[in-house]
């Protein structure tokens, strides 16, 4: 199946392989990422650009690692970056010249300020391939797991590799117990494999909660804030008509005669405040609450609100 989301060399940086041969190194210091204006592209058809469509950050690039062909890079786009969707990535080297040109999913990259987000990792593979076109595919539903949490929530359990190391020490002990080496070698690798097994179905069940979970827009995003107070009245039950959280805001007057004002979210008391003022006093004092979608709410016990307003 052809890859959705990929890189590929640019001009630049194909005339840069080309060039290095296998004599000198083309240093991959940056990954930028961007927005293409909302526009997703083909990287293909993009490789005689020297910049992203419409840049929105860099990060260095974390790791270089070379394993025979492959080349992995790994980057981290820390949780203070974001407040785009991102369509667009990029390498540099240490020049600045863009190198790999790719897209990317589009989904919005939230900042810890709006509420939600966190690090994003992005591990590419990068194959040589002589004389073909290098596309080097990326996975956007990778889950990376840091040192810590590994440290932390898995148990590394060398069973192959130890498994051999038994069955040579005993071959050079005791040759007649070679049928007992390779029972207990089929029984190691079977715990690995099961072992993996189990990690793969962990790796993917979390991947399938990370997808399938809902987004949360905080209250004020896209929102606007409402003065219903012309509108609305104490003693009844408004509702929520909308999919999304609205928080109400109400200045409320309290004599010192009265009971509490209590403000009500689908029947129970979220909000209240009473009055501690003698000789006929009052207070106006504000109760604010938030109501789910399709929610219920109602003001009780009030003596005359002095402002009503919703922010939906």
């Amino acid at each position: 199946m052809p890859a959705r989301y990929y890189l590929t060399l640019t001009d630049y940086g194909a005339a840069q392989v080309a060039q290095a041969h296998n004599t000198t190194s083309i240093l991959l210091s940056e990954l930028v990422l961007g927005d293409a204006y909302g526009v997703p592209y083909d990287p293909v058809e993009k490789k005689e650009r020297v910049a992203l469509v419409n840049q929105k950050a860099t990060v260095p690039v974390q790791s270089v690692s070379i394993n025979g062909p492959v080349t992995t890079v790994i980057a981290t786009v820390p949780a203070n970056i974001g407040g785009f969707n991102l369509h667009e990535i990029g390498l540099k080297d240490d020049t600045g010249q863009l190198v790999y040109i790719g897209n990317y999913h589009g989904a919005y990259k939230p900042v810890i300020a709006e509420g939600a987000g966190g690090d994003l990792t992005l591990v590419i593979d990068i194959t040589s391939v002589s004389g073909k076109e290098a596309l080097i595919e990326i996975d956007p539903t990778v889950v990376i797991a840091n040192k810590k949490w590994v440290l932390d929530n898995l148990v590394r359990i060398p069973v192959f590799e130890q498994a051999i190391n038994d069955l040579q020490q005993q071959q050079n002990i005791e040759r007649d117990s070679r049928i007992y080496s390779d029972n207990l070698l089929n029984d190691k690798i079977d715990q690995a494999n099961q072992v993996r097994f189990d990690v793969d179905k962990l790796l993917s069940d979390r991947i399938f909660e990370l997808e399938n979970a809902p987004v949360h827009i905080p209250v004020g995003v896209n929102q606007l804030r409402y003065d219903v107070g012309g509108i609305r009245t104490g003693g009844t039950v408004y509702t929520n008509p909308t999919n999304r959280i609205i928080e109400i805001q109400i200045a409320a007057r309290i004599y010192h005669t009265q009971g509490p004002a209590k403000l009500l979210v689908n029947g129970e008391v979220e909000a209240m405040t009473f009055c501690d003022v003698g000789n006929g006093g009052y207070i106006v004092t504000m109760l604010i609450v938030r109501v789910p979608p399709f929610g219920t709410y109602e003001l009780i016990g009030d003596n005359g609100f002095m402002y009503w307003g919703e922010i939906r």
